[in-house]
């Protein structure tokens, strides 16, 4: 589930210059579960690309010949309205029970505290909850564009300009107005991109959504100078694949580093457009079951965490992509009652899903130069020999170019993950034909039986001042001795072993940012100041000169004086949750200030005498307006598990909060657990358990044994019995919360959505006493119904450990019967399959299990996401309305006599 949690494999979520801005997918994406399907722009990150498209059907994507102003121009704030919460807390005002009213003063008005009125849900949906604009800048990376450092390119105003942070200059690239087709019509897209050296721009129309991080789409190609477009594709396709989506379109876009050719696949074919001209076609053997340079399904899920399977030289003359052989891959029928049309006999989509103990796709790398004429080169795999795996043990889980045209490092993994073998594959050129050698450099088996840790695919150093090494070297994180994960230093692409260790400690390194080639410096983020926080840090080559930059001493946070609440028990001048990106040569900084208090964002123009502000975004209105409101407060904080390890713990309660015991309040834990998730984090986040305690909860999130950040020892506990630690901590979690005098102990419930899902399930079956609500959202319940790549990573293959297969699964009827217990799933979840949940009422039915004890909810056609047909707000209504019905709770907030001028302290002036 990359919704379950993360790819192996986090080239998905940095490019191939590892820039942190795509890192930080993999420490969220897959936790906070609620509805958020994110589908990835197909364009190589090594152009500069806009606006990609998320989860977004054809009717609602932007159109650009309608104005989108600049970032630059805009209001600093976004308003990320939490139309989640709006929607529900409509349904939350037709809900009837017959306790008091909690939060509800004389009349309805709303109640206040302290002089200033609580926010309830209704007024909350008002609020302009808001963050610091995260920018994503288009770097303009390619010295042939003649753009200093720091330069960005975006669409404003209808005009494509190049602009550079901390100054007024501006370039003006390409009018909107100008592009149009052969016949002189507006070509209105939903996306661009720009190729490395400016020339070319490609835009996205008639968008199609596929699988999580994939689309089809058709495409232009935008010639600026001569101000000409014409399709991407020249020649129209010869095969259609049936039972396929997007048949007969593109399904995947990159450009190159270097000049203005772009690869594009097409019914799993690999073409490539030629210096913006010339079509070649690399690949003629896509198919059903063969794809040429598009992740499958598994691949896309679970390995590369996106579609895009080929990889550009730096110089752009090769091109190494991965082929898929799903031949033996069984298939799974998702069936679609509705979304295709409302026929007698529903559609059926054919799925390739290798389940736990099933065949895996049969994967090779290929290495071809687009223009060669050479056929053996261009069909020929690379051969890693007897140490690249059979074809079923293999997994081939990260490419990375080392030179720029003749030298790459790929990491192949056993079928479980327990072994990791580098191979140094170099290029010889012989009569102008190149031929691909792989020598084993590395094997490396896991020192515990469990699974290796892909954190983020290594980090060339091409040139260096460094002594003692040869170029290019390379730095990557990995896990230490003390099973932290830290920066290891290896000064020669051929060894096998680590030279040095650049960081240490008991803390992680979470991503490396960029290398600064001219200064020997490493930007990296890491957890040293607290496994819930994440910094930037810079340190040399050589491990000298560590030094944290966040915050700044010009940051804002002294200027907030955390107008949230007093019980965070943080230094706030120093915690904090940054998100940074750095220019392409590291001479400009993008620092985002995410939590726990108001977000900002700043950038610094990095000098040697210090870094220099040269803009903000202080988020100065949403400071004013939520400091005259009384908010839920927030407080982090540890508690033991049974074995003595500390858990984190974040906890929400309502704003007149009574800790003395007179008031007891239910709870509701929201828990994902899954392998390397985080949950507690210290970002802001007013989402759904910020919500809760507005109408009486006092909501938690803990972070159990096999959640990452706190060493291989804590997250490796759950190797080969899932379900098992980790349920064995939020019990434990449950009964303490269930010990606090001021917590009601017979209301304490536990959702959760995909691993969460299976999490309360698990916590429901264990019987404990603690729960006395469980609810389930897209759960597993069996893990030999989930994929190969996910579950044999910690679970080995059903052969190898049938006892834990069993044990794992949910199918103990017992404590279901002595609680309440509500299931909700999509019947179109290709992720985890609603099989896991028709199962799961299979066991409900034989155990003869009373509706007043179990609800199931399911919704047509609805992904993982379970978002299609408006079916998302309908979900969290559906999770309030349960809990408070199971703790006999009054959810009405009683707004009857609430009129405008109650709201008017939201309005901006």
């Amino acid at each position: 589930m990359t919704d379950i949690r993360m790819p192996l494999n986090r080239q998905a979520l940095s490019d191939e210059l590892n820039e942190f801005d795509k890192l930080t997918y993999a420490e969220e994406d897959r936790m906070l579960e609620e509805g958020d399907a994110r589908h990835a722009d197909h364009s190589s990150l090594t152009g500069v690309s806009g606006h990609n498209v998320r989860n977004r059907r054809d009717k609602n994507h932007s159109n650009y010949k309608q104005q989108r102003p600049s970032w630059r121009f805009r209001a600093p704030l976004i308003l990320f309205g939490l139309l989640i919460l709006v929607l529900v807390s409509i349904v939350f005002l037709a809900l009837r029970t017959n306790s008091d009213r909690p939060f509800a003063g004389r009349d309805g008005e709303a109640k206040t505290i302290n002089g200033r009125p609580a926010v309830t849900d209704r007024l909350l949906g008002l609020l302009p909850i808001s963050k610091a604009e995260d920018i994503d800048p288009k770097w303009v990376q390619d010295s042939q564009a003649g753009f200093p450092d720091g330069s960005f390119l975006e669409l404003d105003q209808h005009k494509f300009v190049v602009r550079q942070f901390g100054s007024t200059n501006s370039t003006v690239i390409a009018d909107i107005k100008n592009i149009n087709d052969k016949q002189g019509n507006a070509i209105e897209f939903s996306t661009w991109t720009a190729s490395a050296d400016l020339k070319y721009l490609l835009l996205t129309t008639n968008y199609q959504k596929g699988w999580r991080h994939s689309f089809f789409a058709d495409y232009y190609l935008y010639d600026i100078k001569a101000k000409q477009a014409k399709p991407l594709a020249n020649s129209v396709s010869d095969k259609h694949i049936s039972n396929e989506l997007g048949s007969g379109m593109v399904a995947l876009t990159a450009w190159s580093p270097k000049g203005h050719s772009v690869a594009w696949v097409r019914d799993n074919d690999l073409y490539v457009t030629v210096e913006g001209t010339t079509e070649v076609r690399i690949t003629t053997d896509g198919s059903y079951n063969i794809i040429n340079g598009l992740s499958d399904w598994v691949y896309e899920e679970e390995v590369l965490g996106k579609g895009k399977a080929l990889w550009f030289s730096p110089d752009g003359s090769h091109i190494a992509y991965l082929k898929f052989n799903d031949t033996l891959v069984k298939t799974f029928p998702l069936e679609y009652f509705s979304k295709f049309g409302e026929n007698a006999y529903p559609r059926e989509l054919n799925l390739k899903y290798p389940k736990a103990g099933s065949p895996n796709p049969v994967v090779t790398l290929h290495i071809v130069t687009p223009l060669s004429t050479n056929v053996t080169e261009q069909s020929s795999p690379v051969h890693f020999g007897i140490e690249g795996f059979a074809d079923q043990d293999r997994l081939i889980v990260e490419v990375n170019w080392l030179t720029s045209n003749d030298t790459l490092m790929v990491r192949l993994m056993n079928r479980v993950q327990d072994i990791q073998r580098l191979f140094l594959v170099k290029g010889t050129q012989i009569n102008g034909i190149f031929t691909w050698k792989a020598d084993l450099v590395r094997d490396e088996a896991t020192p515990d039986g469990a699974w290796h840790n892909i954190l983020q695919p290594l980090t060339p150093i091409l040139s260096s001042n460094f002594a003692d090494h040869n170029d290019p070297s390379y730095v990557e994180i990995m896990d230490s001795a003390n099973g932290y994960a830290h920066l290891a230093y290896f000064d020669d692409i051929g060894r096998a072993s680590p030279t040095m260790w650049i960081t240490s400690g008991t803390w992680e390194v979470t991503g490396i940012v960029r290398f600064d080639e001219a200064k020997d410096i490493i930007y990296f983020m890491s957890t040293e100041h607290g496994s819930t926080e994440r910094h930037l840090y810079s340190v040399h080559l050589d491990g000298s000169g560590k030094k944290r930059h966040t915050p700044q001493k010009d940051v804002e946070l002294k200027k907030v004086a955390s107008v949230l609440n007093e019980t965070y028990g943080l230094p706030l001048g120093d915690s904090g949750y940054f998100d940074v990106k750095l220019s392409p040569k590291c001479g400009y900084s993008i620092v985002l200030y995410t939590g726990p208090d108001v977000p900002y964002r700043i950038t610094y123009k990095i000098e040697d005498s210090g870094w220099r502000r040269v803009d903000s975004v202080e988020n100065t209105k949403l400071r004013e307006s939520i400091s005259k409101v009384a908010l839920p407060q927030i407080s982090y904080f540890t508690i033991p598990n049974q074995i003595g390890n500390d858990m984190n713990v974040k906890m929400i309660v309502p704003p007149d909060f009574d800790p003395s015991g007179k008031t007891k309040y239910p709870v509701l834990m929201q828990v994902y657990g899954g392998p390397y998730s985080q949950m507690v984090n210290q970002k802001w986040n007013l989402d759904f358990m910020y919500h809760l305690p507005l109408i009486g909860f006092v909501s938690v999130i803990v972070d159990g044994r096999g959640t990452g950040f706190k060493g291989r020892k804590f997250r490796n506990a759950v190797s080969k019995q899932l379900g098992l630690h980790e349920v064995e901590d939020q019990i434990e979690a449950g009964r303490w919360l269930g010990q606090q005098k001021y917590i009601d102990s017979k209301k304490i419930g536990i959702w959760g959505w995909s691993y969460g899902g299976y999490m309360a399930a698990k916590c429901i079956e264990a019987n404990s006493g603690v729960f006395a609500l469980g609810m389930s959202v897209a759960p597993v319940t069996d893990w030999r119904f989930y994929d190969t790549v996910y579950t044999e990573r910690y679970m080995k293959t059903p052969v190898q450990n049938p006892e834990g297969y069993a044990k794992s699964a949910v199918s103990n009827m017992t404590g279901f019967s002595q609680s309440r217990y509500l299931l909700i799933h999509g019947t179109g979840d290709d992720n985890v399959h609603f099989q896991n949940s028709a199962m799961l009422v299979w066991h409900f039915t034989g155990a003869n299990l009373s509706p007043k004890n179990v609800r199931v909810q399911y919704y047509t056609d609805s992904d993982h996401s379970i978002s299609d047909n408006g079916a998302n707000p309908q979900v969290f209504g559906l999770l309030t309305s349960y809990a408070c019905d199971t703790f006999r709770l009054n959810c009405n907030q009683g707004f009857d006599r609430l009129d405008r001028r109650d709201l008017s302290i939201f309005e901006h002036k």
